[in-house]
Protein backbone atom coordinates (compact mmCIF):
# COMPACT_ATOMS: atom_id res chain seq x y z
CA UNK A 1 0.00 0.00 0.00
CA UNK A 2 1.38 3.46 -1.20
CA UNK A 3 2.48 5.56 2.03
CA UNK A 4 -0.88 7.61 3.69
CA UNK A 5 -0.57 11.39 2.34
CA UNK A 6 -1.13 12.60 5.94
CA UNK A 7 0.96 15.28 7.37
CA UNK A 8 0.70 14.98 10.99
CA UNK A 9 3.96 13.39 12.76
CA UNK A 10 4.39 12.50 16.75
CA UNK A 11 4.50 15.43 18.93
CA UNK A 12 2.85 16.37 22.32
CA UNK A 13 1.21 19.80 20.85
CA UNK A 14 -2.53 19.60 21.29
CA UNK A 15 -4.60 19.07 18.23
CA UNK A 16 -7.87 21.63 18.50
CA UNK A 17 -10.23 20.41 16.61
CA UNK A 18 -13.21 22.04 14.66
CA UNK A 19 -16.64 20.61 14.48
CA UNK A 20 -16.72 18.82 11.52
CA UNK A 21 -13.81 17.10 12.45
CA UNK A 22 -15.39 16.37 15.86
CA UNK A 23 -17.85 14.86 14.33
CA UNK A 24 -16.12 12.79 11.70
CA UNK A 25 -14.43 11.35 14.63
CA UNK A 26 -17.41 10.82 16.45
CA UNK A 27 -19.41 9.66 13.50
CA UNK A 28 -16.28 6.96 12.78
CA UNK A 29 -16.06 5.96 16.72
CA UNK A 30 -12.54 6.20 16.93
CA UNK A 31 -12.09 9.48 19.39
CA UNK A 32 -10.55 7.83 22.14
CA UNK A 33 -8.37 4.88 19.72
CA UNK A 34 -7.01 8.24 18.53
CA UNK A 35 -6.58 9.88 21.55
CA UNK A 36 -4.59 6.74 22.47
CA UNK A 37 -3.15 6.49 19.12
CA UNK A 38 -1.73 10.09 18.94
CA UNK A 39 -0.64 10.61 22.73
CA UNK A 40 -1.52 14.34 22.71
CA UNK A 41 -4.61 16.15 23.76
CA UNK A 42 -6.98 16.23 21.84
CA UNK A 43 -8.92 19.95 22.71
CA UNK A 44 -12.25 21.01 21.84
CA UNK A 45 -13.08 24.57 22.19
CA UNK A 46 -16.67 25.45 24.31
CA UNK A 47 -18.24 27.17 20.81
CA UNK A 48 -17.20 23.51 19.20
CA UNK A 49 -18.46 22.07 22.37
CA UNK A 50 -21.86 23.49 21.55
CA UNK A 51 -21.67 23.12 17.73
CA UNK A 52 -21.73 19.42 17.92
CA UNK A 53 -25.42 18.48 18.25
CA UNK A 54 -25.60 14.76 18.40
CA UNK A 55 -23.95 11.77 17.24
CA UNK A 56 -24.72 10.77 12.86
CA UNK A 57 -24.57 7.25 13.90
CA UNK A 58 -26.75 6.59 17.07
CA UNK A 59 -28.42 10.38 17.43
CA UNK A 60 -27.22 10.30 21.10
CA UNK A 61 -27.19 13.93 22.26
CA UNK A 62 -23.46 16.03 21.16
CA UNK A 63 -23.29 16.76 25.28
CA UNK A 64 -23.74 13.38 26.50
CA UNK A 65 -21.15 12.21 23.95
CA UNK A 66 -18.54 15.03 25.37
CA UNK A 67 -19.06 14.49 28.83
CA UNK A 68 -18.24 10.71 28.14
CA UNK A 69 -14.98 11.67 26.12
CA UNK A 70 -14.22 14.28 28.77
CA UNK A 71 -14.17 11.58 31.30
CA UNK A 72 -12.56 9.15 29.13
CA UNK A 73 -9.92 11.82 28.92
CA UNK A 74 -9.96 11.30 25.13
CA UNK A 75 -10.49 14.97 25.02
CA UNK A 76 -10.44 18.12 27.04
CA UNK A 77 -12.82 21.16 26.54
CA UNK A 78 -11.10 24.13 26.82
CA UNK A 79 -12.44 28.05 27.17
CA UNK A 80 -10.21 30.98 24.75
CA UNK A 81 -8.57 33.17 26.92
CA UNK A 82 -8.91 37.38 26.96
CA UNK A 83 -5.92 37.23 23.61
CA UNK A 84 -7.83 33.96 21.82
CA UNK A 85 -10.96 35.66 22.19
CA UNK A 86 -9.79 38.88 20.56
CA UNK A 87 -9.05 37.10 17.47
CA UNK A 88 -12.09 35.09 17.70
CA UNK A 89 -14.54 38.16 17.46
CA UNK A 90 -11.82 39.45 14.56
CA UNK A 91 -12.63 36.34 12.70
CA UNK A 92 -16.24 36.16 13.32
CA UNK A 93 -16.69 39.93 12.48
CA UNK A 94 -14.73 39.97 9.50
CA UNK A 95 -15.81 41.28 6.55
CA UNK A 96 -17.49 38.68 3.68
CA UNK A 97 -15.90 36.79 2.10
CA UNK A 98 -13.20 36.12 4.80
CA UNK A 99 -15.83 36.15 7.72
CA UNK A 100 -15.58 32.78 9.84
CA UNK A 101 -18.17 30.56 11.30
CA UNK A 102 -17.85 30.41 15.83
CA UNK A 103 -16.43 26.89 15.79
CA UNK A 104 -13.31 27.45 12.56
CA UNK A 105 -12.87 30.63 14.78
CA UNK A 106 -12.48 29.56 18.38
CA UNK A 107 -10.33 26.55 16.95
CA UNK A 108 -7.89 28.92 14.98
CA UNK A 109 -7.41 31.42 17.89
CA UNK A 110 -7.04 28.59 20.17
CA UNK A 111 -3.99 26.46 18.34
CA UNK A 112 -2.24 29.51 17.09
CA UNK A 113 -0.21 29.75 20.40
CA UNK A 114 0.65 26.13 20.33
CA UNK A 115 -0.81 23.75 18.63
CA UNK A 116 -2.43 22.46 15.78
CA UNK A 117 -5.71 23.33 14.18
CA UNK A 118 -7.90 19.96 12.51
CA UNK A 119 -10.53 21.50 9.88
CA UNK A 120 -12.00 20.23 7.18
CA UNK A 121 -13.37 23.48 5.91
CA UNK A 122 -11.73 25.31 2.62
CA UNK A 123 -12.65 28.65 3.90
CA UNK A 124 -11.17 28.25 6.84
CA UNK A 125 -8.01 26.63 5.91
CA UNK A 126 -7.63 29.39 3.38
CA UNK A 127 -8.00 32.06 5.57
CA UNK A 128 -5.60 30.23 7.97
CA UNK A 129 -2.92 29.68 5.42
CA UNK A 130 -3.10 33.11 4.07
CA UNK A 131 -3.08 34.98 7.94
CA UNK A 132 -1.63 32.42 10.18
CA UNK A 133 1.71 30.74 8.86
CA UNK A 134 2.70 29.43 12.41
CA UNK A 135 -0.58 26.83 12.10
CA UNK A 136 -0.37 23.38 11.46
CA UNK A 137 -3.62 22.87 9.25
CA UNK A 138 -4.99 19.51 9.50
CA UNK A 139 -7.99 17.29 7.79
CA UNK A 140 -10.14 14.31 9.22
CA UNK A 141 -7.73 12.22 7.09
CA UNK A 142 -5.03 12.81 8.37
CA UNK A 143 -5.54 11.97 11.67
CA UNK A 144 -8.13 8.93 10.65
CA UNK A 145 -5.30 8.44 8.27
CA UNK A 146 -2.06 8.80 10.34
CA UNK A 147 1.08 6.58 10.63
CA UNK A 148 -0.19 6.63 14.39
CA UNK A 149 -3.90 5.53 13.43
CA UNK A 150 -2.39 2.82 11.13
CA UNK A 151 0.35 1.50 13.96
CA UNK A 152 -3.12 1.59 16.81
CA UNK A 153 -5.98 0.68 14.42
CA UNK A 154 -4.47 -1.68 12.14
CA UNK A 155 -5.46 -1.31 8.49
CA UNK A 156 -8.67 -2.65 8.74
CA UNK A 157 -9.42 -0.28 11.91
CA UNK A 158 -8.28 2.66 9.79
CA UNK A 159 -10.76 1.35 6.60
CA UNK A 160 -13.49 1.27 8.68
CA UNK A 161 -12.97 4.59 10.20
CA UNK A 162 -12.60 5.98 7.12
CA UNK A 163 -15.56 4.65 5.53
CA UNK A 164 -17.86 5.49 8.91
CA UNK A 165 -16.96 9.13 8.50
CA UNK A 166 -17.63 9.52 4.69
CA UNK A 167 -20.70 7.87 5.39
CA UNK A 168 -22.41 9.11 8.52
CA UNK A 169 -19.93 12.65 9.65
CA UNK A 170 -19.50 15.42 7.82
CA UNK A 171 -15.95 14.75 6.05
CA UNK A 172 -14.82 15.53 2.40
CA UNK A 173 -11.88 13.97 0.18
CA UNK A 174 -9.44 16.88 0.01
CA UNK A 175 -7.94 16.34 -3.73
CA UNK A 176 -4.08 15.21 -2.82
CA UNK A 177 -6.00 12.28 -0.95
CA UNK A 178 -8.61 11.39 -3.47
CA UNK A 179 -6.24 8.88 -5.18
CA UNK A 180 -4.57 7.61 -2.50
CA UNK A 181 -8.45 7.03 -1.00
CA UNK A 182 -9.16 5.24 -3.95
CA UNK A 183 -6.27 3.05 -3.92
CA UNK A 184 -6.84 2.35 -0.09
CA UNK A 185 -10.53 1.12 -0.63
CA UNK A 186 -9.41 -1.38 -3.20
Amino acid sequence: MMQSPSILKPSSAPIFLDTSVLINMVAADCVEAMAAALERPLCVERYVAAELRHDPRTGTKGATILEQLVTKRAVKIVNLTEEQMTIFLQLVGAPIPDDLGDGEAATLACSLENGFAAIDERKAQRIASRDYDGITLLTSLDLICSDQAFEHLGTDGVREAVGHALNFGRMRVPHKWKSWLQAFNR
